[in-house]
């Protein structure tokens, strides 16, 4: 229970439902068939259609991310792929770093340097990072070298993906 002030003289009080988060607008299956729907369609497509403003939509994008993310835990995989995605306009980029057996993302950093694949796995323990197999990636150097120094033995388990690779190779010939 929390209790807030309300008028001179008076408390509000809230209670914890089990069917809704606390200060939220709406009900746990609502926020999933809003998920569902955001999963389909861009976040003002779905917010059209669910009678939502941009921001409601944006909160409960956010809210389900955060739950996914206390559910998941924070083990290391121990075969992950690193890459970079170009986000928002002009040559803006971001670190994703992923977990190729679960298939899920496990960090995501701005910019695509050695600098920002440190931030995906600094909260790693070193004995977490041990236990990785294998990182696939690109040829970019500053992922290379992130994973040459953050990784123990982590010269042996970079794994180029095959679309660079064949790249490579047609350049070359």
């Amino acid at each position: 229970r929390v209790d807030q002030p309300g008028r001179p003289g008076e408390r509000v009080r809230q209670v914890r439902v089990p069917w809704a988060e606390p200060r939220s607008r709406f009900t746990l299956l609502f926020e999933r068939l809003a998920i569902d729907v955001l999963l389909e369609t861009d976040l003002e497509a779905g917010s059209r259609l669910l009678g939502l403003s941009w921001d409601e939509a944006q909160g409960i994008q956010a809210r389900a991310v955060e739950r996914g993310l206390q559910r998941r835990g924070h083990v290391a995989p121990q075969v992950m792929g690193v890459d970079e995605k170009c986000i928002g306009r002009g040559h803006q980029y971001a670190t994703v770093l992923t977990d190729l057996e679960r298939q899920c993302v496990v960090d995501v950093a701005p910019g695509r340097s050695k600098e920002a694949l440190y931030e995906c796995l600094k909260d790693f323990q070193m004995c977490q990072l041990a236990q990785v197999q294998a990182v696939a990636m690109d040829m970019a150097k500053p992922y290379i070298a992130g994973i040459k120094e953050f990784l123990p033995g982590g010269a042996d388990k970079i794994v180029f993906d095959r679309y660079h690779i064949v790249a490579q190779l047609r350049g070359q010939a």
